[in-house]
Order: structure tokens, then C-alpha cells, then sequence
């Protein structure tokens, strides 16, 4: 047994473990700014803190029904080619919100 003390420097000198962590980093990172890109543009585009907050809450509870249906798709076709497949959708509806004019959401949100 080592008597080094346990660390984060001990565990990702782990074989294999620093790229699995760098990896999950990056695939995650998208999940913490979309977010709060996502209220941010929102709230310019309406003026509103309540109506993007009721925005992205609506999108989180969508996240978590399609989850396991998600899943069910990863077993039956394979993590390599669903992940991949969500992952481009994902950045593509990324960059259409982005380079969709705010008056479109004004439209949307004509509630607002």
C-alpha cells in the first residue's frame, strides 16, 4: 500500500485517469454555460430575469423526462454513435440560438 497522502496530484497520475478527466471536464463545460448563456440572452432579449429563469427551469425539467429515454437509445444503438449524434445537435442548436436575432425571441415570448 503507498503512504503517499491521498491528493488530487496522487489520483491523476493514475494511469488513464488524467484524459478521462480532461475529457469529462470538456464535455461538461458546455452543461454550465449554456445555462446561464441561455438566461442571460433571455433576459436581454425580454427584459425579464423571471421569464428567462421560467425558460431554462422549463428546459431543465425537458433534460431530466427525456433522460431516460435517452439512455434507452445509448443501450440500443451504442454510447459512441447516440453521444455523438446528440452532441452535434446540441452545438448546432447552440449556434442557431446565438445567431438568431433577439427580435425572434420577442416574438416567442410576445407573453412577456
Amino acid at each position: 500500500m503507498s503512504t503517499e497522502p491521498l491528493s488530487y496530484r496522487a489520483v491523476l497520475r493514475t494511469p488513464h485517469v488524467t484524459r478521462s478527466f480532461l475529457s469529462s471536464i470538456v464535455g461538461r463545460l458546455s452543461l454550465a454555460t449554456s445555462g446561464l448563456a441561455l438566461v442571460l440572452l433571455l433576459q436581454r432579449a425580454t427584459g425579464s430575469f423571471a421569464i428567462a429563469g421560467g425558460v431554462t427551469a422549463a428546459l431543465g425539467i425537458a433534460n431530466v423526462v427525456a433522460t431516460p429515454w435517452r439512455a434507452r437509445l445509448i443501450d440500443r444503438r451504442g454510447q459512441a454513435v447516440v453521444l455523438s449524434a446528440l452532441s452535434l445537435a446540441h452545438a448546432a442548436s447552440l449556434v442557431a440560438i446565438g445567431l438568431t436575432p433577439t427580435r425572434g425571441c420577442r416574438s416567442c415570448c410576445a407573453w412577456a
